[in-house]
């Protein structure tokens, strides 16, 4: 009987951002040999991971708390407590140059809180010239599902971080989650091409904010 299966990698960080060694991470997926209990693997003192042949749409349990990965096959996990999590879906779609008809992605933000924070009178989100609205069609008019992806069958969630700076500037691209064959260098780059931002402020004064936004690389048989 076969199984859908990948192997995932990555790293596991506290919430300051030292690495977490230790730490028992399982996965849904049974023991390959005999089937009796759920693989699993621990940290090593620089935080690192592997995991072989865990299920490709699985719920790792690290440390406690839950970690829903959807493809991805490196991870960076840091503690859940530090993300706010808002949604803004968009779809993008693309056609195969093989049977199956059609390709299309689904983008997720999720806002990641700033910890190094002072807290006080008040506080505004950056905001997007335009709203989330305009946003979400400048990614869809950017982002294209790389056809060595679509050749390779290969779908699932890119993660990236990034940092809204005190002029509104977008900077610090990092890749949390991804999946190689040109979707984590799609989605740096059409982000990279986007405009400025309106920046955040905290007590009347401009401050930067992290972000991560996951995008869902999808096929479909429709």
């Amino acid at each position: 009987m076969s199984r859908d299966t990948i192997n995932i990698s990555g790293y596991v960080y506290n919430s300051d951002g030292t690495p977490h060694p230790g730490v028992i991470i399982y996965s849904r997926q049974k023991d390959t040999t005999y089937n009796l209990t759920n693989l699993q693997t621990v940290t090593d003192i620089k935080g690192y991971f592997k995991i072989n042949g865990a299920l490709f749409n699985d719920t790792l349990i690290v440390g406690g708390f839950r970690v829903y990965n959807k493809g991805s096959r490196y991870l960076v996990i840091y503690s859940p407590s530090e993300t706010r999590k808002f949604d803004a879906p968009v779809e993008v779609t693309a056609h195969r140059t093989h049977p199956k008809p059609l390709a299309k992605f689904i983008i997720k933000q999720y806002k990641e809180e700033n910890t190094n924070k002072v807290y006080g009178e008040s506080e505004i989100d950056p905001i997007y010239p335009g709203g989330p609205i305009r946003f979400q069609n400048e990614i869809k008019k950017k982002l294209t599902y790389p056809q060595k992806a679509i050749d390779n069958n290969i779908e699932g969630t890119v993660e990236i971080g990034f940092t809204i700076l005190r002029d509104g500037k977008v900077d610090n691209y990092k890749v949390l989650k991804g999946l190689g064959y040109g979707c984590d260098e799609q989605l740096i780059q059409a982000m990279k091409s986007m405009i400025r931002w309106k920046p955040g402020i905290e007590n009347g004064r401009p401050v930067e904010f992290n972000y991560t936004m996951d995008v869902e690389f999808k096929l479909t048989d429709k």
